[in-house]
């Protein structure tokens, strides 16, 4: 099969798209467990100087960041399961 005006053929979307599914999976879970592991560092005292409140700020920060990091993720993966079963429908 060769590759036509509207795209490669079906077959070969549901492995490109499968293969990106693949990718998404580990990714989503590499960054969601190193929010688990900020979090858990995370550590709230009275007393604390200015450069461990700087760092605290910016753990908070960070794991601010990675929360939405995990949710465009899960947008992404869900994007190629539609687009997945789009393709799977169309075969």
């Amino acid at each position: 099969m060769t590759d036509n005006i509207f795209g490669p053929p079906p077959v070969d979307q549901l492995g490109a798209l499968r293969d990106q599914r693949a990718l998404l999976g580990p990714l989503r879970d590499d960054v969601q467990a190193a929010w688990c592991r900020l979090v858990a560092a995370h550590v709230e005292g009275s007393w604390r100087s200015h450069a461990q409140r700087a760092y605290a700020d910016r753990v908070h920060d960070l794991c601010r960041e990675l929360q939405m990091v995990v949710r465009e993720l899960e947008a992404a993966e869900a994007t190629v399961n539609s687009s997945i079963d789009r393709v799977t429908v169309g075969m």
